[in-house]
């Protein structure tokens, strides 16, 4: 298996990296910093430990883009309940002056895309990558993916939901397999741990 050296997002998500996110040095990042007052735009570059943004379509078009907003109002809106006696929180809106989360959007056949390195290389055993995302309805066929790349940009760890599936799944190396969380539009965290140079924990929970 390669290092972690790159994250990446594909589909129609919103997301914001939160609590703890590791490289060679502490990196973190939310859609609450000043980088982005003028919106998620292509090479922005908020927080620290990390490389700027590329976004792809690096401009929003009508049928695919990226953005800043509120994601309670993504899916249905609404809190789906407690889980285990937690009660959701409903978003995974960042910011001390307002509700906002990166947000991607993609239609009719279109992907969007957002990739950033660590500046500090790739993540160490012992080391922590955290980040919160949600996604609202995803049409049969279309896919949201949140994952790891190595230094060359190949997929390591891919977290993803096909529309039309029941379960968020998970794919390194083969086929894609099945987690124990069904779909939902509130909020989800991934949080991975290098066990050793070339070897992770992960953990997907509402």
């Amino acid at each position: 298996m390669s290092q972690l050296r790159n994250m990446v997002f594909a589909g129609a998500i919103a997301l914001a990296l939160a609590a703890v996110s590791h490289a060679a040095s502490l990196a973190s990042d939310d859609a609450s910093d000043v980088a982005y007052s003028g919106g998620w735009t292509n090479g922005s570059n908020g927080g620290s430990g990390f490389g700027a943004w590329v976004l792809s379509p690096p401009v929003p078009g009508p049928f695919s883009g990226h953005f800043i907003g509120n994601s309670t109002l993504n899916g249905d809106g609404s809190d789906d309940g407690n889980v285990g006696g937690v009660p959701l929180d409903n978003d995974i809106n960042t910011g001390a002056f307002g509700p906002v989360a990166w947000g991607m959007y993609a239609n009719s056949g279109r992907n969007a895309t957002a990739v950033r390195p660590f500046t500090g290389g790739p993540l160490a055993p012992g080391q922590t990558f955290s980040v919160d995302f949600d996604n609202g309805y995803i049409n049969p066929g279309g896919q949201i993916v949140v994952g790891l790349l190595d230094a060359f940009y190949a997929p390591v760890l891919q977290v993803l939901f096909t529309g039309g599936g029941t379960f968020y799944q998970y794919q390194d190396v083969g086929p894609a397999i099945n987690t124990s969380v069904g779909y939902g539009d509130e909020g989800l965290n991934l949080t991975v741990t290098m066990t050793g140079p070339t070897n992770y924990s992960a953990t997907l929970t509402r």
